[in-house]
C-alpha cells in the first residue's frame, strides 16, 4: 500500500435531512454516485423509511438530526425537509458548524434567508442553495453561447415551468410548510433570469394565483426589468399542462432550452441556437446527472473562499427577487 494514500484527504461526508420522495429519487443516488463526496448518512422522522434507505445505500441512520450533527464524519448537512422547515433546520446545521447545502427555496422569507447567510459567513462555512439544472451541461451550453456572442446583445428571457396538480395532501399545498407554487416552481424561472442576466431586477410587476380550495398560491407569474436592458417574462404553477422551458431573444439570434430545469439523467435535452442569418444549431448535449455534477461543483466551493463568498451572493440575490415577487404581487382565484 502506498504510504501517500493514509494521508490522503477524504471527500467531504454529508448527511441528508429529510428523506422524502425527491431525496430518495434524486439526492441519494447522486450522492452515492458522485465521487466528490461520500454520503454518510441519512436523518429522517420516520424509522421505516430510514432503516430502509440507509440500507440500500450502505450508510448510517441516525434517529435524530442531533446525532447526525454530533457525528464527527458529517462535514456537510444536505438539507431535504420542507421549505417551512429550513430556517430552523439550516440555522441548527451552521451552528454545529457544518457546511449548508440546502434544497430551493433557501427559506420562505428573505429576513430568515439573510439571517442563514450572515450566519453561514460568520462561521465561516459554506452555504450553497441547490439548483441543480444550473450545473448540467445544457445551461452551461446557454451560458457559452451568450458569452461567445451567439446571440449578440441579449433583449429578453422567457421561461415557463408548471405541471398538473398533485394529490391534496402533498406538502407543496401546506401553507405552514412553505407551500406555493413560487417557492417550488416559481423559483426555478427566477433563478435562470437572474444568473442570465447576472444582475438584480429594478423592476418587478407579478400576479400570484390561487385555485379554488387550496391554501397557496397555485400560479404566478412575473415581468422583470433589468438594469442593463434585458427583461424577463416568467410563468408557473400547477394545475396546468407540463411545461419546463426557457428562451433568450438577443439582437443577433435565439436561444432555446427544453427540458430546461428538470430532467431524468439519461435524457440528452434539446438545445437550439437560431441565428439572424438563418443557420440553426441543434447542440448535441450528453446526458448528465445535473445532482451529481451540482454536488461536484458544492464540494469544491468547500475549499475556495471566493466561491463560497459567490454562493452566499446567488442566494441572497435570489431571496430578494423572490421577496420583490412576493411585493408586488396581486393574488387572484384563477
Amino acid at each position: 500500500m502506498n504510504p501517500l494514500a493514509q494521508h490522503e484527504k477524504l471527500a467531504p461526508g454529508v448527511g441528508v435531512w429529510g428523506v422524502g420522495n425527491h431525496a430518495q429519487r434524486s439526492t441519494l443516488p447522486a450522492l452515492s454516485e458522485c465521487p466528490a463526496v461520500r454520503l454518510v448518512g441519512l436523518t429522517t422522522r420516520s424509522e421505516k423509511v430510514r432503516e430502509e434507505q440507509a440500507r440500500k445505500w450502505n450508510c448510517k441512520a441516525w434517529k435524530t438530526p442531533r446525532d447526525m450533527l454530533q457525528d464527527p464524519e458529517v462535514e456537510v448537512v444536505y438539507l431535504a425537509t420542507p421549505v417551512g422547515l429550513h430556517h430552523e433546520h439550516g440555522l441548527l446545521a451552521l451552528q454545529a458548524g457544518r457546511h449548508l447545502w440546502c434544497e430551493k427555496s433557501l427559506t420562505a422569507s428573505l429576513d430568515t434567508s439573510q439571517e442563514l447567510v450572515e450566519v453561514s459567513t460568520e462561521l465561516d462555512v459554506a452555504l450553497c442553495e441547490a439548483f441543480m439544472y444550473q450545473h448540467h451541461p445544457q445551461f452551461r451550453q446557454v451560458l457559452q453561447w451568450i458569452v461567445d456572442g451567439q446571440i449578440g446583445q441579449i433583449r429578453s428571457i422567457s421561461s415557463r415551468f408548471g405541471f398538473p396538480h398533485l394529490g391534496p395532501d402533498d406538502i407543496r399545498y401546506v401553507r405552514e410548510l412553505g407551500g406555493g407554487a413560487l417557492l417550488d416552481v416559481g423559483c426555478y424561472p427566477l433563478s435562470a433570469a437572474l444568473a442570465i442576466a447576472g444582475e438584480e431586477p429594478d423592476g418587478v410587476h407579478a400576479v400570484l394565483g390561487r385555485d379554488e380550495g387550496y391554501a397557496v398560491d397555485t400560479a404566478g407569474s412575473a415581468l422583470l426589468r433589468f438594469p442593463s436592458g434585458i427583461s424577463a417574462l416568467l410563468e408557473w404553477g400547477f394545475g396546468r399542462a407540463y411545461r419546463n422551458e426557457l428562451e433568450v431573444w438577443g439582437e443577433d439570434g435565439t436561444i432555446i432550452a427544453e427540458r430546461a430545469f428538470s430532467k431524468p439523467p439519461d435524457l440528452s435535452p434539446r438545445t437550439v441556437l437560431r441565428r439572424q442569418d438563418g443557420t440553426v444549431v441543434d447542440s448535441d448535449i450528453p446526458p448528465a446527472n445535473q445532482f451529481v455534477h451540482m454536488f461536484a461543483t458544492f464540494a469544491g466551493v468547500l475549499e475556495a473562499d471566493a466561491a463560497r463568498e459567490e454562493h452566499r451572493r446567488r442566494a441572497l440575490r435570489q431571496a430578494r427577487t423572490v421577496a420583490a415577487v412576493l411585493e408586488s404581487a396581486h393574488l387572484t382565484g384563477i
